[in-house]
């Protein structure tokens, strides 16, 4: 086995690891011995010396180390530098198992994710695939690195007509890494069209929010969809016109989207037009605003999704962010007929299924109405996460009966 600089966990520190926690903590390192650097490959170690995992290293971040989970044993013939045989394992593995899930489904879903970081064993690296195209985000100093070896196991295993790189400016400051949005192989269109549950959307690939659309929920816009039929929907915070797409799809009597990006709701009335859905009515400006707006002139609706942006990035603003979120769900509730269905979404592990419920019922509490939840779910099953890493476990959405 090759020499690997050693990592030693601080006493006390092991156990969330053994359990299936990737991410090493800057104050849970008790020493470090040998030479570390951005991308490279440490063995991390109980304080006994007792052999856990191997991990990247990111030098600058709060989370130095994060593991690859191939175990206590480097595997036998591996670079351990430019690691291109490890890429190339978790990629083919990746695909292997979205296949079992049909994605991609010509026809049908084209759109899909392929790697999902930590919950794909693959620290720092997410992966969107767009039909024929890829968007790659690095979200890690030691991704960045090895961004050469990811793409060229992505044109191996794949083969797609392009590779876009991009990473976030925010993130990759905090990280200390370049920020970068390139196309590293083949020809990247500006702009492609894909399907998502027989949906077409025009995606602009790596230059919109994420990787260019939210697949995370790809399973919750199908669900609503299904929930539609002779209803009047509503998309509050509708970003590209998924949940409203896909109840006009679904047969919705009449369709109202709320977004307050112009750009974002100009992609819902273009989006509309490619899905030939004329009943698809777009309204730009703050969702607060409109809301106030549609419960003035008493617009009343009987399915209604609410998919804010994240309101809770961090554990402290909790507070705040449960405040923002009982506002809205008045709003809602505003417009909302009896024995409406409301779907709540939060994008935040720190508000989950317990905070949105907690929300749900002090609204319509002080508005004298009722609520029963008749289902919870989560990100859709291309998002996996270790099932010992709560923060990888971030979508919710609560699904009520108002009455």
């Amino acid at each position: 086995m090759p020499n690997f600089p050693v990592l030693t966990l601080s006493p006390g520190k092991s156990q969330p690891l053994w359990f299936g926690h990737p991410w090493v903590f800057e104050q849970n390192i008790g020493r470090i011995s040998g030479e570390v650097f951005d991308g490279a490959v440490v063995q991390v170690v109980d304080p006994q010396g007792g052999p856990i995992d191997f991990a990247l290293w990111s030098g600058s971040s709060k989370l130095p180390a994060r593991l690859l989970g191939v175990g206590p044993r480097w595997p036998e013939g591996w670079n351990s530098r430019t690691l291109a045989e490890l890429w190339r394992a978790k990629v083919r593995a990746a695909a292997a198992l979205r296949a079992r899930w049909n994605l991609p489904q010509p026809q049908v879903t084209e759109a899909y994710r392929l790697l999902n970081s930590e919950g794909d064993s693959a620290p720092g690296v997410v992966v969107d695939v767009f039909g024929a195209h890829c968007v790659m985000q690095l979200t890690t100093a030691a991704a960045f690195h090895h961004r050469a070896a990811l793409v060229e196991a992505l044109v191996e295993v794949l083969k797609p007509a392009s590779v876009t790189l991009f990473s976030d400016a925010t993130q990759a400051q905090r990280e200390g890494f370049e920020c970068i949005r390139e196309v590293a192989h083949g020809h990247a269109p500006e702009s492609v069209q894909v399907r998502e549950n027989g949906v077409v959307y025009e995606v602009q690939l790596g230059s919109g929010q994420k990787t260019g659309h939210y697949m995370d929920q790809r399973e919750n816009r199908a669900r609503f969809g299904a929930l539609a039929k002779g209803c009047r929907a509503l998309d509050v915070h509708a970003f590209t016109g998924g949940f409203a797409l896909n109840a006009a799809l679904g047969g919705a009597s009449e369709v109202v989207a709320i977004e307050s990006s112009a750009n974002a709701a100009a992609a819902v009335s273009r989006n509309a037009a490619l899905n030939a859905l004329a009943n698809v009515e777009v309204l730009t400006g703050k969702c607060e605003r409109e809301l106030a707006k549609l419960a003035e002139v008493g617009r009343q609706f009987d399915l209604i999704s609410l998919d804010p942006p994240k309101l809770a990035p961090s554990r402290k603003t909790v507070p705040q962010a449960l405040r923002k979120v009982e506002a809205l769900i008045g709003q809602s509730i505003s417009v909302l007929a009896r024995q409406g269905l409301l779907v709540v979404a939060s994008c935040s592990s720190y508000l989950g299924e317990a905070e949105l419920k907690t929300a749900l019922s002090h609204v319509t509490g002080r508005t004298h109405r009722s609520t029963r939840v008749f289902q919870v779910t989560h990100q859709a099953s291309d998002h996996l996460y270790p099932a010992a890493m709560r923060e990888g476990h971030y979508l919710t959405a609560v699904w009520a009966v108002v009455c």
